[in-house]
């Protein structure tokens, strides 16, 4: 025979975490957003991000000497793999360049000097800035 306190606490205890829905932000909405970010930092982080796929983690580990040309050399990504590659736009890899001579970031030295609750605010920022328009 079952308890109908201990059935009721049992569930309320052990119940399944809920999914968050998450919502698809369109290709338009992702340029407009770049588009709008004034700073070279904010500005590559997210085209770094939304045009190669990379993940914040991996974005924020880079270093320079991870840059060679348009190659950029992601040492620890998420895939568990022991490295991958992303080549950049030339665009992209000047502006990364200009980037790198402008702050004088020696080879060693990691391009954002910023941590993940940062990188993850400017974005929250950004995207805000799009919902007030």
């Amino acid at each position: 025979m079952t308890n109908p306190c201990t059935d009721s606490l049992l569930s309320k205890t052990f119940r399944a975490p809920r999914m968050m829905q998450r919502e698809i932000v369109g290709r338009e909405v992702i340029d407009e957003i770049i588009y709008r970010c004034r700073k070279a930092r904010g500005r590559l982080i997210l085209e770094l991000q939304a045009r190669y796929g990379m993940r914040i983690g991996e974005v924020l580990s880079l270093r320079a000497s991870d840059v060679n040309g348009r190659r950029l050399a992601i040492r620890r990504p998420k895939s568990g793999r022991d490295g991958e590659s992303a080549f950049m736009r030339e665009t992209l890899a000047g502006r990364l360049k200009a980037f790198l001579e402008s702050q004088n970031i020696v080879p060693d030295q990691r391009l954002f000097l910023i941590c993940y609750s940062t990188a993850r605010s400017l974005i929250k920022r950004l995207g805000e800035k799009m919902n007030g328009k």
